[in-house]
């Protein structure tokens, strides 16, 4: 009898194996978010300038609306200040209309002033040290030691290739 009541403890409690956090978080941050506000400023450019030429897919449009959203999130994962992550808010609102409308000359004109006024925040979103912060808090040289923007194509055609495979493998985990 007490046999049969430690195995029943077993098999209701079971040993199954817990997945660790850092496998849990994995999944839970997608590929196309962003590491820093430095980035997402970098990131909203290259889409918004691809959402006003028409050449954003479905799936890109989406995901130019999730930077948008994350934005404030990047903010405040920076060293910026109350007023500036006000300022970031209030772009972010702004750019949700705009792409919310149908894009247009005028829209992409405004979209081009708010990610310079994001992009006149970006020296006030890094370290001491000049090293852009991840959305930890902790420094992030580039390859080279520093940080550095990359032109808008080479982010864009990254960008594109990372979600290829991301796609690939979350379709092959799916099957």
């Amino acid at each position: 009898s007490a046999g049969l009541i430690s195995l029943f403890i077993v098999a209701v409690c079971g040993c199954a194996e817990v997945p660790s956090e850092e496998h849990h978080l994995e999944h839970l941050i997608p590929a196309h978010k962003p590491m820093t506000f430095q980035d997402g400023v970098l990131e909203l450019q290259v889409r918004g300038d691809a959402y006003f030429h028409g050449d954003l897919t479905g799936t890109q449009h989406q995901e130019l609306l999730d930077i948008i959203t994350w934005l404030p999130e990047l903010a405040a994962d920076s060293d910026l200040s109350r007023g500036q992550w006000e300022q970031v808010r209030a772009v972010e609102q702004k750019m949700q209309r705009l792409v919310a409308a149908v894009p247009s000359e005028h829209g992409h004109q405004q979209w081009d002033e708010l990610t310079s006024s994001l992009q006149k925040l970006v020296p006030y979103a890094v370290a001491d040290d000049g090293h852009l912060l991840d959305d930890h808090g902790h420094a992030q040289p580039g390859q080279d030691g520093h940080t550095n923007v990359t032109d808008n194509e080479t982010v864009l055609a990254t960008r594109t290739s990372e979600e290829t495979s991301h796609d690939a493998r979350a379709e092959m985990d799916n099957e």
